[in-house]
């Protein structure tokens, strides 16, 4: 009888001993929860456009397609850190790309002109937090004013237009906790938006399209 209560007393043991380092290890999350409050952000980096076709609006195939230099991508946020992992925020942001070069059929000839992106967008994030250093994930839906400024090419017609978009985007990255109230970001974005749509100056209606790779460094402080 007593074997088989010493027995009973090891299992019991054996299972309190990781339920208190579950404890444990929840309480140290918990400790690591970033304080509420409003906070600003900036950031800049390179972006990096993807061909784009000029495609007619009607029937009618391809025109060309626009190949774009590397491009900037700078802007800032002002949003609410919540107690728990997760922060929300509104941001403007600018991107331009020069245009290089139209193809079409196999021929390449030069292009002139840029491309600007003024979006406006509603992001939320989740934090993960480990010491100083806060891993995130995100997600945004906004809208986004897509211009085309003075691309021409001896492919394309000339356009000088712009157009408002739905545009979303999706965010990774890490922050490192330099105070208790400023933070040092690095990350990757996923940009894009619903095809544009385009006047040109011979009454030609084309689309386009925006889908961008992005790399960025920012800072964030927390009021």
């Amino acid at each position: 009888m007593q074997h088989k209560k010493a027995v009973l007393w090891m299992v019991f043991g054996a299972l309190a001993c990781p339920a208190a380092g579950w404890s444990d290890q929840a309480a140290l999350f918990e400790t690591q929860l970033t304080e509420p409050g409003v906070y600003v952000a900036a950031f800049g980096g390179m972006s990096f456009q993807s061909d784009s076709n000029v495609n007619l609006d009607a029937p009618g195939g391809t025109l060309g397609t626009l190949k774009f230099d590397t491009g900037s991508l700078f802007g800032g946020a002002v949003g609410y850190q919540f107690e728990n992992p997760f922060r929300i925020e509104a941001e403007l942001a600018h991107r331009g790309y020069d245009v290089g070069r139209v193809k079409s059929a196999g021929t390449v000839v030069p292009a002139g002109g840029d491309v600007s992106i003024l979006s406006l967008m509603v992001n939320a994030y989740h934090d993960l937090t480990y010491d100083q250093w806060k891993p995130y994930l995100g997600i945004g839906l906004g809208v986004a004013d897509v211009a085309w400024n003075d691309v021409t090419s001896a492919l394309t017609p000339p356009i000088d237009h712009s157009d408002y978009v739905f545009a979303v985007q999706l965010l990774a990255g890490v922050g490192y906790e330099l105070t208790p109230l400023i933070t040092a970001t690095a990350g990757y974005r996923l940009f894009g938006t619903s095809d544009p749509k385009f006047t040109a100056r011979n009454g030609t209606v084309v689309t386009g399209k925006i889908i961008a790779s992005e790399f960025i460094l920012g800072l964030r402080y927390r009021f």
